[in-house]
């Protein structure tokens, strides 16, 4: 079993590395969070973030997963869309708090 952090960039991708791997976007924000999240290892969670000082603007960019198994882990993801109040919503279309 794994936890894993990953980022979201202003196109929607989440990644768990300090740069966009589709992209290159990045903010300064995300190696501060890196770092949290390192010396947190297994203890990483959002709490534990907003208590280490990480501001919530930047907290609303981070996803936390924990996997069941060490073979469903994965490094960057880009979704089509999502689905927001029942209603479809591809991915360009969606808010600046989802992209």
């Amino acid at each position: 079993m794994s936890k894993k952090i990953y980022f979201r960039c202003n196109s929607g991708h989440y990644f768990d590395s300090v740069y966009c791997p589709f992209d290159d976007w990045t903010t300064g924000e995300f190696t501060e969070i890196a770092a949290v999240a390192a010396r947190l290892g297994d203890e990483v969670s959002i709490d534990r973030l907003q208590d280490q000082g990480i501001p919530a603007h930047a907290l609303g960019r981070v996803l936390i997963i924990d996997f069941g198994s060490d073979a469903s882990v994965f490094e960057a993801l880009d979704p089509a869309g999502y689905i927001v109040a029942g209603k479809q919503t591809p991915i360009g279309s969606a808010g600046a708090d989802l992209r």
